[in-house]
């Protein structure tokens, strides 16, 4: 069984139980809500069988004795109004105890029931007979016969009636006891197989909790004994791992561990025996390393006086490369000012010939603007003749008209006068628009001219920028290719430092490497004593 439940994972196994303990609460839930609804059914049977049964009988019982007691009042009423309202009243008492006894009819009967209400039914009529010739005997002012049929027939009749409906009444409590006790014993019997139930639920909950620590703990238990027995050093332990759940992992996890461990340990006795062969091996190299050292010192020595008459011949190039590149850097300078300057006498000459056409623009606007003019000239020459025509026909008309026409004619003269004086001006207005328009057309041939100058010598100038140009971009070449020079020559005598420095380095490596060497056969015979220690420490695991 525990095998069984290992397949699963703990996850899995932990919401199944939760699943199952959930189920069993449901059931254990739906059995006492199903409990809860018999014991309301049989509540609301015993309401509607034998406590309403009882309460109408009772309510149908009082209705018949408020009757009869109205029927001592209606006997003693002195007045016949006073009868009529007892009359009513009585009507209604019947009327009441008649529904309540129709409902209590509705009702589930037994046949004692059935038998005691129809004598109750037959009783009624009876009684009701009585009570009326009482009524009658009292309506007619007849009191003592009244009396006698009150006290009389109607009262006999009325507690055979009563009588009735008692035996009604205490048989329905009958019932609602034998009822009651009934439900006792249901409840009584529901109550204890809830019990019996929450029993069996309790116990199958524990029965699965201790399944589910049972299928923990027990791999637990054989990973604390794995542990147990690396830590004595107990490599050889049987694997044993069943199930597929995540401890089954992990045993398998210890097992793989021990394995490797295991692997490790055998690897390191077999590392230990070649060391103890090793170590011999290395006194023997030591020894070599001490006579290969000092033929190596030896050697040092030559290289050494090579390298420093190499690194003199380096620095003297390397001042040389210095020399050249400061006289290329100031040649590169220069025409590099040079290229400066031209570029902005470039830059001069556009400027001067925009403004120079923008002249020639305005001048050529001034030269249409005076033409404009000299059109409006005309236009009013041509206005200044009409206007003295006019003036003259006017004269003319004014001569006619005699004495009336006189002042007329004085205008007109003055008229005249301003046309001549009109014309007159707008003839040296022309005059002096044609100057202006050849003096115009002059200057706007002079700036062309001037413009295409000073395209020229835009041309020119860029011409010579570029070749300045040219120049400067050679310059930086040559710079760059001494510059190259002189990094190379200077890395030439840095590396020339540097294998001095070297050859100075391995002397002194050698003179450390024969100290090296006879320490070696010291720390040779302090790693056998290691070999030893480490076989030792291998050995406390059992493989």
């Amino acid at each position: 069984m525990n095998n069984l439940i290992r397949q699963f994972s703990i996850k899995v196994r932990l919401i199944i139980s939760f699943l199952l303990v959930n189920l069993i609460l449901i059931g254990v839930g739906l059995y006492g809500k199903q409990n809860t609804s018999v014991i309301n059914d049989m509540l609301n049977e015993m309401y509607i069988n034998n406590l309403t049964p009882i309460k109408d009988l009772a309510n149908a019982n009082m209705q018949a004795i408020y009757h009869n007691r109205s029927l001592f009042d209606y006997v003693i009423e002195p007045t016949q109004a006073g009868m009529d309202n007892i009359a009513r009243e009585m009507d209604g008492y019947e009327q009441q105890m008649q529904g309540l006894l129709n409902k209590y009819r509705a009702t589930e009967l037994t046949d004692t029931e059935k038998t005691t209400l129809a004598q109750a039914d037959r009783a009624w009529p009876i009684y009701k007979e009585s009570a009326k010739k009482a009524m009658a005997a009292s309506y007619a002012n007849d009191n003592d016969a009244a009396v006698k049929l009150m006290k009389g027939e109607a009262a006999a009749n009325f507690k055979v009636l009563d009588d009735q409906l008692s035996q009604l009444v205490e048989f329905n409590e009958q019932l609602g006891t034998k009822a009651y006790k009934d439900s006792d014993v249901i409840v009584a019997d529901l109550t204890a197989t809830t019990y019996i139930i929450l029993t069996i639920s309790v116990i199958l909950s524990l029965l699965l909790g201790w399944l589910l620590s049972n299928s923990i703990n027990q791999p637990l238990v054989s990973i604390m004994e794995e542990i147990k027995q690396l830590a004595a050093g107990y490599l050889t332990a049987k694997d044993n791992s069943e199930g597929n759940d995540e401890l089954t992992q992990m045993q398998l996890s210890m097992i793989n561990a021990r394995r490797s461990l295991r692997d490790i340990v055998s690897t390191m006795q077999h590392a230990a025996e070649g060391l103890t062969a090793s170590s011999s091996q290395l006194v023997a190299a030591a020894q070599q390393v001490n006579t290969s050292s000092q033929q190596q010192s030896l050697a040092t020595a030559n290289t050494a006086a090579s390298v420093e008459e190499l690194t003199t011949s380096v620095s003297q190039l390397s001042s040389f490369a210095n020399q050249a590149n400061t006289v290329v850097m100031e040649s590169g300078e220069i025409a590099h000012a040079g290229e400066e300057q031209v570029k902005r006498a470039s830059q001069e000459v556009v400027r001067v010939t925009a403004a120079v056409n923008d002249s020639a623009k305005q001048v050529q606007g001034l030269f249409d603007d005076i033409t404009r003019i000299s059109q409006i000239s005309v236009m009013i020459q041509g206005v200044a003749d009409q206007t003295n025509l006019l003036a003259l026909n006017a004269a003319i008309e004014a001569a006619r008209a005699g004495d009336m026409g006189r002042g007329f004619a004085v205008v007109a003269d003055e008229v005249r006068t301003l046309a001549a004086r009109t014309t007159q001006a707008t003839q040296e207005i022309n005059e002096m628009l044609q100057s202006i328009q050849q003096g115009a057309t002059g200057a706007v041939k002079g700036m062309n001219t001037c413009a295409d100058s000073m395209d020229t010598v835009r041309e020119t100038t860029d011409h010579s920028s570029n070749t300045m140009a040219q120049v400067d971009q050679s310059s930086r070449k040559v710079v760059g290719l001494i510059q190259e020079i002189s990094s190379m020559l200077h890395e030439q005598a840095a590396a020339s430092q540097l294998i001095a420095q070297s050859v100075e380095e391995i002397t002194q490596m050698s003179v450390e490497n024969v100290a090296a060497a006879e320490s070696v056969n010291h720390d040779a015979s302090q790693l056998t004593d290691i070999i030893q220690q480490l076989d030792q420490g291998i050995r406390f695991f059992k493989v």
